[in-house]
């Protein structure tokens, strides 16, 4: 038994895919932004798909990234938004955290404080769920510094004292000199001179103390202004040139000549004019290649004002001009800025006022389709129920009549409601197909075998027929192929009174590892008019209910099943004949690592599928409402099932102790213990195998985050009250314990079929696109080799760490490619030269390595030549 819903190890293998496509792209965007961002929003696309919040928090952060590169501050602003978002869905706090403070520096870079507040205060409150106190002392020093750039001196002391007592606390000495510096800083432009001093002497001190000249460099330039305004200029002038000496290690050119600038400025005071231009112009040499305005501007006015004192007029006038020309440059330029920002706060509040609008609609209407959905399947719940409580009380004839209309109509409704929803999804772009491995011939058996009651009911036979070629297992979207087929049989079995249904699976072509598959689903029923065929896929394109003299309501149901094999790659069609029945047939196609072979249709072989024996299934209900406990006894009696009720939770764990049950069928709604609950206590607290049985939940609730929520808290399935026979027969089908095949050993040496394999699930990954694959190919087949050869020359040098981070940099795009001797040996290589370890085995391993990887890009080239030419 499982418990685990289906296809969720293949979800976790496209997750780990898409997390190699994110590395592989962020290792692009130095060298090819274009190529890197296209990567990334592939990599997005295919996120969504497989709903990897995770996933798609990265693309939109590395995507923000870029906007912001290429100054598209509006995209910037909403994929940082977006990937917060995402990464709050996912629990990776972290990443919302890191979204977070970049946004915040984005709008503090373009001068909107304001913005950079509230983004850093979110950013302080996610701090406190990454359980790491010095992250907040990192936000509350930016919003000191914020604070400080709009004046409020009081508010920006307050932040980074806050952020001190953290780090001071945590005993992280070079944090704790970077906050006293900054509270230094504060007070000095608080004019609070005294205490400016002291937490700059700490600061100073604390520096010197952990020996990090580039950390006393700041406190060591503001102790000299700090002198500079006590008058003691001694000792601000052995300040001035200390800083001036550390400076060379610093790569900040302005920093150095701002220093240059103040020690002028000091000469200038003294009346050492002589000393003041030669450190003027040395500042001045120092930035004039940056061709920055500042401080050039403030260097050429003090350099006017010291010629003046000298008596050089024309020289002095000179340097004023050249002064005025650049402060007037920086004043276009600041009221450029503030233009900059003010758009910047436009397009922040435009983005904010779309998005929402947008998810007030989105949360309306989820909530009016949830609610109607919950307000129309209420109420037929106890139509169902009374229609079956009735149907075992000995009705006349006439009265049974009655009753199966009842139950159809209802049946009917619930359909409807369905279709309705499905369709909706569809027309949205929100159906997103899902690839994995799943059992064929199973499925297909269990859906004909959940139509088998209703059959039964009108007296009807149903059959299965499956030709031998039918691979056991293939690749495709099992949800949808099993919505498709429920629908058309669902159909079939409707508008048919006498005869039966019969349902054939024929292979109509097969090449390599992929199969066309032709599902045939024929009825004896009423037929379909020749003039209304062209129309019958369309929605409500049936002919009305007295026309017919059957049921209506199959409309929506065959435009969504067109629709649903449309987007699948597949073919519909009809042939009918009315008064002798309708033959639907659907193509699709499949992928399958079976050896498949088609053979003529005179020699064709198929064999009857023989029905499954329920009555050793043993199934638990767990229920609190005595009339659903009996009507759900009744349904999984009548198909075959045993089945055992529990009242409550703790009923339900006493009997869990005791017997050994296939299958668990569970109330959301319970007092005392909910059904989530109950759930998480079977996982996590009950022995192998008790908590890996299946779990399937039973609600009133419809919505697609009521869903989400039961299978992330553990349950294995949910369906949603009223239930039909068919859908509960075809969910306990689903969980039913399959026969687990022994996973073969991947072979130790690398080979086209690997790539090829690799290149096939990519192209599904890529939703068909090619092009994309070879895209993809074309730059692991450059970037291999050339970090090899990289990674060779630090191997000869014996530098480990550079090997270590080549090697790093490549492991993301080789497992890309999974293949397993690759990774066996590149994360062997990586732990090595990561913990200078086993260095003697280092270069004998990089060089089977090495030949591993060269054999891979000739193989990768192989197959972009094979692509390009299925392409053409």
């Amino acid at each position: 038994m499982s418990n685990s819903n289906p296809g969720i190890h293949e979800s976790f293998e496209e997750q780990d895919i898409i997390s190699n496509l994110i590395e592989t792209a962020r290792g692009l965007v130095a060298n090819d932004i274009v190529l890197s961002k296209d990567f990334f929003q592939k990599a997005l696309t295919l996120s969504k798909n497989v709903k990897f919040h995770s996933g798609m928090g990265d693309c939109h952060y590395e995507l923000a990234r870029i906007y912001s590169l290429q100054k598209q501050h509006e995209l910037a602003i909403t994929s940082f938004m977006d990937a917060t978002t995402n990464y709050k869905l996912a629990l990776n706090h972290k990443g919302a955290f890191e979204s977070t403070i970049t946004l915040a520096d984005s709008y503090f870079k373009h001068g909107s404080y304001d913005l950079a507040c509230e983004t850093l205060y979110e950013a302080l409150e996610l701090s406190g769920k990454l359980n790491d106190p010095e992250q907040a002392g990192v936000v509350l020093n930016k919003l000191g510094d914020t604070s400080r750039l709009t004046g409020n001196y009081d508010k920006a002391i307050n932040y980074h004292t806050q952020a001190l007592k953290i780090f001071e606390e945590a005993d992280n000495k070079k944090l704790e000199s970077v906050t006293c510096y900054l509270l230094g800083n504060c007070m000095n432009w608080a004019n609070r001179l005294d205490k400016a001093f002291e937490f700059l002497d700490r600061s100073l001190n604390t520096a010197t103390e952990i020996g990090d000249p580039e950390l006393q460099l700041r406190p060591t330039g503001s102790m000299a202004i700090l002198f500079t305004k006590f008058k003691e200029y001694d000792k601000a002038e052995t300040y001035f040139y200390k800083a001036i000496d550390l400076s060379g290690i610093s790569s900040d050119a302005i920093l150095k000549a701002d220093l240059l600038k103040n020690l002028g400025q000091l000469y200038i005071a003294i009346d050492r004019y002589d000393e003041a231009l030669e450190v003027l112009n040395r500042s001045l040499k120092s930035i004039d290649e940056l061709e920055v305005k500042y401080p050039s501007n403030q260097v050429h006015k003090l350099l006017a004002e010291a010629f003046e004192k000298k008596g050089d007029h024309t020289t002095a006038l000179q340097h004023y001009k050249k002064y005025a020309a650049l402060a007037n440059e920086i004043l276009n330029e600041e009221i450029a800025v503030k233009t900059r920002s003010l758009q910047f706060k436009h397009e922040f509040d435009k983005v904010i006022k779309e998005k929402d609008v947008a998810e007030a609609a989105v949360k309306l209407k989820d909530q009016f389709i949830s609610n109607l959905s919950h307000e129309i399947r209420t109420p037929l719940n106890g139509v169902l129920g009374m229609t079956a409580l009735l149907s075992d009380t000995n009705p006349t004839p006439e009265q049974s009549e009655y009753i199966n209309t009842i139950r159809l109509s209802a049946n009917n409704l619930i359909e409807t409601v369905d279709n309705i929803l499905d369709f909706s999804r569809i027309q949205k772009g929100e159906v997103k197909l899902i690839t994995k491995e799943f059992h064929l011939r199973e499925l297909v058996a269990s859906v004909v075998q959940s139509m088998k009651p209703r059959a039964d009911e009108k007296g009807l036979t149903i059959t299965l027929r499956i030709d031998e070629q039918t691979p056991g297992k293939v690749s495709g979207d099992e949800y949808r192929l099993n919505q498709i087929l429920k629908n058309l049989i669902s159909n079939a079995v409707k508008f048919t009174e006498k005869g039966g249904v019969q349902v054939d699976v024929n292979v109509t072509d097969a090449r390599m590892n992929h199969v066309k598959i032709i599902f045939c689903v024929t009825d004896t029923g009423i037929g379909i008019a020749e003039s209304r065929l062209p129309q019958i896929f369309e929605i409500y394109s049936l002919p009305s209910v007295t026309e017919l003299k059957v049921p209506s309501g199959a409309g929506i149901g065959l435009a969504v099943v067109k629709q649903l094999t449309e987007l699948q790659g597949g073919s519909i069609s009809v042939n009918s004949t009315p008064g002798s029945g309708s033959v639907f047939k659907i193509e699709l196609p499949f992928k399958t690592s079976e050896t498949v072979k088609t053979l003529k249709s005179g020699g064709k072989s198929t064999a009857s599928v023989e029905l499954k024996d329920l009555s050793d299934v043993l199934i638990l209900l767990v229920e609190d409402n005595k009339v659903n406990q009996f009507l759900a006894q009744k349904l999984l009696g009548k198909m075959g099932f045993r089945v055992e009720i529990a009242n409550n939770g703790n009923e339900a764990l006493d009997l869990l102790k005791s017997k050994v049950f296939d299958l668990i069928l569970m109330d959301v709604q319970m007092p005392e213990m909910n059904g989530y609950e109950l759930t998480q206590m079977i996982r996590s607290k009950l022995p192998d195998p008790v908590n890996r049985i299946p779990v399937i939940a039973l609600t009133a609730y419809a919505s697609v985050q009521e869903k989400e929520k039961a299978l992330q808290l553990g349950m294995s399935d949910y369906i949603t009250k009223p239930y039909s026979p068919h859908e509960l027969l075809a969910a306990v089908m689903r969980q039913i314990p399959r026969n687990k095949e022994a996973r073969k050993s991947e072979a130790g040496h690398i080979t086209e079929e690997m790539i090829r394999a690799t290149s096939d699930k990519l192209t599904q990954l890529f939703s068909g696109s090619r092009e994309d694959v070879i895209s993809l190919f074309q730059m692991l087949a450059s970037q291999i080799p050339a970090i090899i050869d990289e990674t060779a020359v630090s191997i000869q040098d014996k530098n480990w760490q550079a090997t270590f981070h080549a090697i790093h940099r490549l492991k993301s795009s080789l497992q890309l490619l999974k293949i397993g001797s690759l990774k066996e040996r590149i994360n062997e290589l990586e732990e090595w030269t990561r913990d200078e370890i086993q260095t003697d085995k280092i270069s004998p391993s990089f060089e089977k390595f090495r030949n591993d990887c060269e054999l891979t890009t000739t193989l990768l080239k192989e197959e972009i030549i094979r692509l390009k030419n299925k392409n053409g």
